[in-house]
């Protein structure tokens, strides 16, 4: 009866677990190359005579099967009913238990109950602590937020007394009360469990009757898909949903050369080449995964061993090579093209081989049963990889599916007709399309699904990982958390892609073609994408907050919102003719480690570096970008290149010599004092720390062209006498750089301190006098006993215990990604001071001797430690005799 089902309801939180059974499949590659057909191909859905093109991504709400992949059956299943099946199938398999013990003690079993409900299927098998797991579970499984909860245990007692009337009868307002003879307070709790148990039991006698017809779906593990917009406009709006625990499927084009440039869908080529656009998809992709995991799969009884996260490689377009052997060697020549571009991916990719013929007008059998073919290879590469991914061995609480089905059945997945938002209702249960974790923690507890902080928090990560939401982790927007991806994404279509057709404001209109000139976007612009949504004022403010913080558009002075990606084309280029210029200075990283720098990174350095310096005049170009600081007589310039960011300064030629000489030496003193290019390597380096937590660990370098090879050499070489001269980590020889004059690297206090800020200490040692920033922004003065010293030496329990909580603050300003924040946190929570032990130790095991007593001073002096610093003597304090 009813109240069997609720009993079972209740076991299931106390204890149920559940296999990892989701995972995001998805499509990634350039524009035009038939990814969407494809994913039509994959999910039997035939081919139209045009499929249109996709738009930034289309979470498109297939779920494959992985485990149970049939070619003849057309049925797509809904991602609300798995999960729903999921958890009724658990619900099921408890009260079969239940009833079976009550058999084997020789209790009455109800009247008219089936003998199949006396033993439990195979499928379900209890573990070592007598919890019921959902399919045979794995020797390496890893259990999950495991922990203890007493706000539902305390429960388990008074569920055991409930009486024999009926649940719909008991569970009213006015009788809860008689559920608990012994403690009427917990009347409450038992009605905050039949809310959601009312919305999944509604369903229950027909998934009964037809749940041994569905078994299958019931024990396999699902592939959602996902379609990402190939248009480079986009990319910058795919960062949010990366993720290493997700499968990739990089899709090329096979009848175009990989050095040729992607060919757009109205047939024009546009501004970049294919391989240019694969490192922008791999670097992106990869990067944006912080583990080093690995995982060995066997194909063709082979072991192979693959970095995580994986890419598998297909093409397309094969019907536009007829002969079989040339579509091979156009694979393997594209495959290798790309290996050698980025050697440092090698370890990523799954080159399967799998071409698929996209042509909607070919229905022949021999192109159907080649596209079959195609689809059960891909399929089972896919599946195997599944199969062994760590993130598919987990176990995890059975809580988490029911919260997720509990998103799914309050709707706050539904949109309706005018793309407007539709925060879910259903019990009395309101599900907004953003809300906040204290809103999600009320919820929980709403409905008893609430056991700590820290699980809750498991539990948001995992539904993120799989893509049922988006948890927000940015400084600003950390712990928000959007329930709507497909509202979220309908938003940003409409800002990115806004449509000149349906517009009828002249102004807005003329505003949004400005924009694609000039990398300016109005307010009006904005406001007007997403007034069709009808946004609350929390949810339209929390909107712009996320824009900003994955650097979407980046607020102006002027009413506008720097926009650099939607300058699309070559003509919007930068022209500094009649301007006098210094050399290139190229700011990257070592191409072994990051072989290529995206475009994402380059547009968040010039929002970056537009708030650095005080929201300066800007003009925007094609991949470059021309500043004019406050009070200054020049411009400075960003270029992006392959691995690196080229800067360069450049200013007024006069005819007049005085104002010339006078121009001049007003631009060698501002790049002598303000450095504008440390400022750019340091944002570059933070930018991909955050970004691309994969390069964590790896360092930004100045590089100057040689004179002698022309090829870019670190400036770490200097000849022994003579800070500008160079020697050619490529060609070995020495040269004079132009370009380190320029940039004032030349001068004595870059290469050892000036005479005024040297003293000598009574014992002998070096005091050097610097300027650092303090909490506040302002410059202040201290004096460091041998600067250059390892701070390691320094750091004692007595500085742990007075850093404190601010070690956050600290390790911020040593510039440590809030991802590696997070972890820290979650190895030791509640330990203060062992996680900033664990932080420190991080960061000097990463800096090795770079981590220098003057780096530590800096930080806690621009952290408000000043004072922790003083009192461990890493500052010399003024007018002391004696030290």
């Amino acid at each position: 009866d009813e109240k069997e089902y609720f009993k079972a309801y209740h076991q299931a939180l106390l204890d149920g677990k559940c296999h990892s059974d989701f995972i995001r499949i998805m499509m990634i590659g350039p524009e035009n190359v038939g990814k969407s057909s494809v994913i039509k191909i994959f999910t039997h859905q035939g081919l139209g005579e045009l499929v249109d093109p996709t738009q930034v991504i289309d979470n498109t709400g297939e779920i494959l099967d992985l485990k149970a992949y049939n070619m003849w059956n057309r049925e797509v299943y809904d991602i609300q009913d798995v999960l729903k099946r999921k958890v009724l199938l658990l619900i099921e398999a408890i009260r079969k238990k239940q009833n079976s013990l009550r058999y084997q003690q020789h209790e009455p079993v109800p009247a008219g109950q089936d003998m199949d409900d006396l033993t439990t299927d195979d499928q379900f098998t209890n573990t070592a602590d007598d919890t019921l797991q959902i399919s045979p579970k794995s020797d390496n499984m890893e259990t999950i937020g495991a922990h203890s909860s007493s706000s539902i245990q305390d429960l388990s007692d008074n569920i055991s007394n409930i009486d024999q009337q009926t649940l719909a009868d008991t569970l009213t307002k006015d009788n809860t009360d008689l559920l608990f003879e012994s403690d009427p307070n917990q009347a409450e709790s038992i009605t905050g469990l039949a809310k959601y148990f009312n919305i999944l039991f509604k369903d229950y006698p027909q998934y009964r009757l037809t749940m041994k017809d569905n078994k299958h779906i019931e024990n396999s593990q699902f592939g959602k898909l996902w379609d990402f917009g190939g248009q480079a406009m986009y990319q910058i709006t795919h960062h949010p949903f990366m993720s290493g625990n997700s499968i990739y499927i990089l899709v090329f084009n096979i009848a175009q050369d990989i050095h040729q440039p992607v060919m757009k869908r109205d047939g024009q080529p546009a501004n970049y080449t294919y391989i240019q656009s694969m490192a922008e998809w791999l670097t992106s992709t990869i990067g944006s995964y912080s583990g080093n995991d690995h995982v060995t799969v066997n194909f063709d009884g082979v072991d192979q061993d693959y970095s995580l996260p994986i890419i598998i490689l297909i093409a397309t377009h094969g019907d536009q090579v007829q002969n079989k052997d040339e579509r091979k060697r156009r694979f393997d020549q594209f495959e290798q093209s790309l290996v050698e571009y980025l050697p440092s991916f090698k370890n990523h990719i799954c080159s399967s081989r799998i071409i698929f013929d996209c042509n909607p007008n070919d229905t022949s059998d021999n192109v159907e049963s080649e596209r079959q073919r195609c689809c059960l290879q891909l399929h089972n590469i896919i599946k195997t990889f599944v199969n062994d991914l760590p993130f598919m061995q987990l176990s995890i609480p059975s809580r988490w599916y029911i919260m997720a089905t509990l998103l799914h059945s309050c709707g706050s997945s539904g949109e309706n007709s005018k793309g407007e938002s539709t925060n879910g209702i259903n019990n009395g249960i309101k599900i907004g399309n953003v809300m906040s974790l204290q809103e999600i923690k009320e919820l929980a507890l709403d409905v008893k699904l609430y056991e700590n902080d820290d699980s809750m928090r498991d539990m948001l990560l995992y539904l993120h990982e799989t893509g049922e939401i988006l948890f927000c982790q940015h400084e600003g927007i950390q712990e928000m958390v959007v329930c709507n991806l497909v509202w979220l994404l309908n938003i940003f279509r409409a800002i990115i892609v806004l449509d000149l057709d349906d517009i009828k404001s002249a102004t807005v209109k003329h505003d949004y073609v400005i924009a694609r000139k000039t990398g300016k976007m109005s307010c009006k612009c904005v406001d007007y994408a997403v007034a069709q949504f009808n946004l609350n004022e929390t949810e339209k403010k929390f909107i712009l907050k996320l824009l900003e913080c994955y650097d979407i558009i980046c607020p102006m002075e002027d009413n506008q919102y720097l926009v650099p990606y939607l300058l699309q084309t070559a003509s919007h280029q930068l022209d500094i003719s009649g301007y006098q210029t210094s050399e290139w200075l190229y700011i990257g990283y070592d191409e072994d480690i990051i072989s290529y720098i995206p475009d994402g990174i380059y547009h968040s350095l010039v929002s970056a570096c537009y708030k650095k310096w005080d929201y300066p005049h800007v003009e925007l170009y094609y991949r470059s970008a021309k500043f004019c600081l406050r009070d200054d007589h020049h411009y400075i310039i960003l270029k992006k290149e392959r691995s690196s960011i080229a800067v360069q300064y450049c200013y007024q030629n006069d005819e007049d010599n005085e104002l010339t000489k006078w121009i001049i030496s007003k631009v060698e003193i501002s790049i002598a004092e303000k450095r504008p290019h440390e400022a750019i390597e340091d944002l570059l380096s933070l930018i991909v720390r955050e970004r691309l937590p994969k390069f964590k660990r790896a360092e930004a370098a100045y590089s100057v062209e040689c004179t002698l090879c022309h090829k870019p050499t670190t400036i770490t070489s200097h000849a022994p006498t003579n800070p500008v001269l160079i020697q050619c980590t490529k060609c070995n020889g020495f040269f004079k750089s132009q370009s380190l004059q320029d940039w004032k690297f030349d001068s004595q206090d870059r290469v050892i301190a000036t005479q005024d800020q040297i003293q000598p200490h009574a014992n002998g040692n070096i005091v050097k006098t610097v300027d650092v920033c303090d909490a506040k922004g302002q410059l202040v003065k201290v004096s460091i006993l041998n600067p250059s010293a390892s701070a390691q030496s320094y750091l004692s329990d007595k500085i742990y215990d007075q850093i404190g909580c601010d070690w956050k603050r600290l390790a911020r300003n040593l510039r440590i990604s809030n991802t590696e924040i997070k972890t820290i946190v979650g190895n030791n929570p509640g330990d203060n001071n062992q996680q900033c032990i664990d932080m420190l130790d991080s960061y000097y095991n990463c800096k090795g001797s770079n981590f220098t007593k003057l780096v530590l001073v800096e930080a806690l002096v621009a952290s408000g430690l000043r004072s922790v610093a003083e009192e461990n003597h890493l500052i010399e304090i003024e007018d002391t005799t004696n030290d």
